[in-house]
């Protein structure tokens, strides 16, 4: 039988968390799909692992080569047999109906060409003090046609899914972002946003639920949400550029936060108030983290808009 969804796993340096999520999509109720663990400069240890559920027409792996995770996801969309393409983290649990939400959605929405959905913490009452990102919840399901900040309005990439096709006639994720990349973050939120401004829609839905089991320190919680920060201010300033609306705010606001975050820290150091030395070391790596990030846009944005060329050394030089 023909599989009518490919479930892409991109992985790097992970293995011993994958079982998690294979596991628990194997306990779906919708049961025509297939699963592709992409792992990045792995060895032969995963492998093994997936060769003890001795279903070779159900769990593919992938050993590559490369590292990032946009290049992984691009490699697994090529590799697909499904139609729909369903996205999640190695760190992540999917709920026993997410795939037969899924189904549905694009069976009865047949303008769509993709769905986001709920992202929930993982058991989080055994973890006080600890804290899990990139999660997503609202109850309202809507159907998106306008550009606009994902994070809040659209939902995250490890609870994704998009009709193969689409992906193919537009060339993927852009691998300049995402984890492993020069970016960082944000490679879905590109992705949707590039759909969106294309004309198709994308439609979210509160009943199509995955669990991210990831749990950290506060610390170790700033460190990512600077590389998101990179990410975003990549995406966002990549479209800013471009001349959109929806991004013209989206730098707005993060050019807003920084000048009160300066002007608080040189408000309490003219006062001689004391200072928490990570408050103001986080508040500075936030600002050259929105400047990397907008740099970042700025470079592919000279380069794929205004130059239009594939060599990105063709660029250094002319610059």
């Amino acid at each position: 039988m023909e599989k009518k969804i490919s479930i892409i796993i991109p992985t790097y340096k992970r293995g011993h968390i994958v079982k998690t999520v294979i596991d628990s999509i194997l306990c779906s109720t919708y049961q025509n799909f297939e699963i592709l663990v992409i792992e990045q400069r792995g060895n032969d240890t995963l492998q093994k692992f997936i060769d003890t559920y001795h279903k070779p027409d159900v769990i593919f792996f992938y050993n590559v080569s490369f590292i990032g995770a946009s290049r992984a996801k691009n490699f697994g969309i090529k590799k697909a047999n499904g139609k729909i393409i369903a996205f999640t983290d190695d760190d992540c649990v999917v709920d026993k109906n997410w795939l037969f939400i899924i189904s549905q959605l694009f069976e009865t929405q047949k303008d769509i060409v993709g769905c986001n959905g709920e992202v929930f913490p993982f058991m989080s009452t055994l973890h006080d003090n600890e804290f899990c990102p990139s999660t997503f919840t609202s109850n309202s399901p809507c159907i998106i046609k306008n550009p606009c900040l994902h994070s809040k309005y659209i939902g995250f990439g490890n609870n994704m899914a998009l009709k193969r096709n689409v992906l193919l006639e537009n060339k993927g994720y852009k691998t300049w972002l995402g984890p492993g990349s020069l970016g960082q973050a944000a490679e879905d939120a590109e992705l949707s946003l590039r759909l969106i401004i294309k004309g198709y829609k994308l439609i979210y839905n509160p009943k199509s639920i995955v669990y991210h089991n990831k749990w950290l320190t506060e610390q170790e919680m700033k460190n990512l949400e600077l590389s998101y920060l990179c990410g975003e201010l990549a995406c966002y300033g990549y479209y800013f550029l471009s001349g959109y609306s929806f991004a013209q705010k989206v730098i707005k606001d993060n050019v807003v936060d920084s000048f009160y975050d300066m002007k608080r820290i040189f408000g309490d150091i003219f006062k001689r108030k004391t200072i928490r030395t990570n408050d103001w070391k986080y508040s500075v790596m936030k600002l050259i983290t929105r400047m990397k990030g907008f740099f970042i846009g700025l470079f592919y944005y000279l380069k794929e808009v205004v130059f239009r060329i594939k060599d990105e050394s063709i660029l250094i030089n002319k610059l």
